[in-house]
């Protein structure tokens, strides 16, 4: 009842936020939506925490309801956001919707709308069966640790159902962090299929692959080190966030893995999405899905795996819809991608972060407590990643031009000797 409640007002400023976004995206405009999405990401998230933190010990339905209640904050947020950049921006974006060249001027209502739907109902199914899919993932999860530890634990039904929410517990506050560093990857999703849609209309071939190829090059640079890192302090920040429940630091390792592949997998779709191939995401996701829920069924099954077979069956399902969507997209637009730049450079980057990082924790848990020790072990890897990012010379003068303010960066780099003039 009391998450019904605070999550219906939500149901309104999504469908608001959604009329805004569509509209920013017909004007190429992207920089509203992205912002909007990675704010109202980063608040889920992080009011997730704080709520959840804040009511610990509560009713279990306070709780799951002070959980939920980030949901329709963090889409306020975002909806607060949006308006106030559509009333400031109100002229100037009607001075671009007038400039722009309108293909569909001379197409009848009944046409744009089955245009429409034929876009936006296969996306639709997608959701869906995300949402689908979450509540099977919960009732066979649940189901399985029960049957797993059946005969195992004394005490009959009740036991078994304490231990299956425990567990289940446990990685849901793991999938919690791991959406955290994705939050960035939606923003280049959403930004890619309107960026690659505009090249390809204008038969640009090569924009709409530098366009995705970048897109994949800064996914793996963004993820990378947030998998590293979220492995060698996974015990430290699940302290942090989590003082009196910080178990599943082996689930948040392997879970990270997952991170990286569901990265990979916005972009992928973000450009089936532009070269309008909507129905392979869809048929992607279901073969996974279906594979997943196979694999929750052997594996949570089994005691000596139990709720590992969960995050073990999402990173198949995930590998599953990669392999589809790609060799999809393959036919489209062939990815150039610099294997020892964006992923060979950025992965001796992000272990040696690793190394300093945990070292860092290891030296200041002496004399300072968890937290303030984290806190700065991450800040230490976070300057050493950044160090070796521009010592490996990860990314060329093309690629930091690509960035906002890539051109300022470009000439930082020059002046301190890191990058010369005429490099290309």
């Amino acid at each position: 009842k009391y998450v019904l409640m605070v999550l219906a007002p939500a149901i309104l400023f999504v469908t608001i936020s959604s009329v805004f976004r569509g509209y920013f995206a017909g004007l190429n405009n992207m920089k509203a939506t992205s912002v909007s999405q990675t704010l109202e990401q980063f608040f889920n998230c992080t009011l997730t925490i704080m709520f959840v933190y804040a009511v610990v010990g509560k009713d279990p339905a306070i709780m799951a309801a002070a959980g939920n209640l980030s949901t329709t904050l963090s889409i306020l947020i975002s909806f607060i956001y949006l308006l106030i950049y559509f009333k400031r921006r109100k002229k100037e974006l009607k001075l671009e919707c007038k400039n722009q060249e309108i293909e569909s001027e001379n197409k009848t209502t009944k046409q744009l709308i089955k245009r429409i739907m034929k876009i936006s109902i296969p996306m639709t199914i997608g959701a869906l069966i995300s949402v689908i899919t979450s509540t099977i993932d919960s009732v066979t999860i649940s189901n399985c640790i029960q049957k797993a530890y059946e005969g195992i634990l004394i005490g009959g039904k009740e036991v078994l159902e304490a231990k299956a929410m425990e567990l289940a517990g446990v990685l849901s506050k793991v999938e919690t962090i791991i959406h955290l560093p994705l939050a960035v990857n939606i923003a280049f999703y959403t930004a890619l299929v309107p960026a690659i849609s505009s090249a390809l209309s204008q038969k640009d071939v090569k924009t709409a692959t530098k366009r995705l190829s970048f897109s994949f090059a800064l996914s793996f640079i963004i993820t990378i080190p947030c998998a590293v890192g979220l492995s060698f302090l996974a015990n430290p920040i699940l302290k942090v966030l989590y003082p009196s429940a910080p178990d599943g630091a082996i689930l948040l390792i392997i879970s990270t893995f997952n991170m990286i592949l569901i990265a990979l997998n916005y972009i992928i779709n973000g450009g089936l999405y532009g070269v309008g191939k909507v129905n392979v995401p869809v048929i992607a996701l279901t073969c996974g899905i279906i594979v997943k829920v196979i694999l929750n069924v052997i594996l949570v099954s089994n005691p000596k795996i139990n709720i590992y077979g969960a995050a073990i069956s999402s990173i198949i399902c995930q590998v599953i819809s990669f392999v589809i969507s790609y060799v999809a997209l393959k036919g489209e637009i062939k990815l150039e991608l610099n294997v020892k730049n964006y992923i060979i450079k950025p992965l001796v980057s992000a272990i040696t972060m690793g190394i300093f990082a945990i070292g860092a924790y290891k030296i200041l848990n002496i004399n300072f407590g968890n937290t303030i020790s984290t806190v700065l072990a991450i800040s230490v890897g976070a300057i050493v990643y950044g160090m070796m990012i521009i010592i490996t010379r990860t990314f060329s003068k093309e690629d930091i031009h690509i960035l906002p303010y890539g051109k300022k960066i470009y000439k930082i780099l020059t002046k301190m000797k890191l990058y010369k003039e005429e490099e290309i």
